[in-house]
């Protein structure tokens, strides 16, 4: 895919979507923040937009160092994790893990309940309050910045669906998407998006 992007234009300017970016750490940050890096190095006008105030259990601001010159495009985000860490009885402060909830254990009554709610009305995650407002904002963006590249990489796979809302709203040859799914969101029987619209 290196190589791939690489020789995709001349005019090289992309709008990376993500939701982990430094100073978020983990190992959901390191990959893109690498080709960021080596991509900025090729020449590539690199803009990053992310969440202002993401829920991260992972912090590591000694990364902010390696994106250093990249443009970053930080928007509010609005997640549910207070609500279910008030239902569940964990602490105010308490960063909860990818997944929005707790894998591998035993799960509390209240965990199921709020499994279910994420499973049934969170679609595709939990992060889904952020599409509306960043589809918004990025269609602003690239009236303006007009980018030739547009990727979005997830989990959360939200990012996925601003990214085909944005390419939605200008013509595909202009805009082209690459899309970065790490875990399988396709397994998802709830998900109705049309796939064949990231081709």
């Amino acid at each position: 895919m290196y190589n791939y992007i690489c020789t995709l234009s001349s005019v090289k300017k992309v709008l990376i979507i993500t939701y982990y970016w430094p100073p978020n750490g983990g190992t959901g940050v390191q990959r893109w923040m690498h080709f960021s890096r080596h991509l900025k190095a090729l020449g590539w006008d690199i803009t990053v937009f992310t969440p202002d105030n993401s829920e991260s259990s992972i912090h590591d601001k000694k990364l902010l160092d390696y994106v250093n010159g990249i443009k970053v495009i930080r928007s509010k985000i609005w997640e549910p994790m207070g609500l279910y860490k008030k239902f569940t009885g964990k602490k105010k402060n308490q960063k909860i893990q990818p997944g929005f909830l707790s894998e591998g254990k035993r799960k509390k009554n209240s965990e199921k309940i709020a499994l279910w709610i994420r499973a049934n009305y969170f679609i595709p995650d939990a992060k889904c309050f952020w599409i509306k407002p960043s589809v918004k904002k990025i269609i602003e963006l690239q009236k303006k910045e007009k980018f030739t590249h547009l990727i979005s990489t997830g989990p959360p796979h939200s990012v996925h669906v601003i990214a085909k809302k944005v390419k939605e709203d200008f013509d595909e040859k202009k805009l082209p998407l690459m899309i970065g799914m790490i875990n399988a969101i396709v397994q998802d029987k709830k998900l109705e998006l049309n796939w064949e619209a990231f081709r």
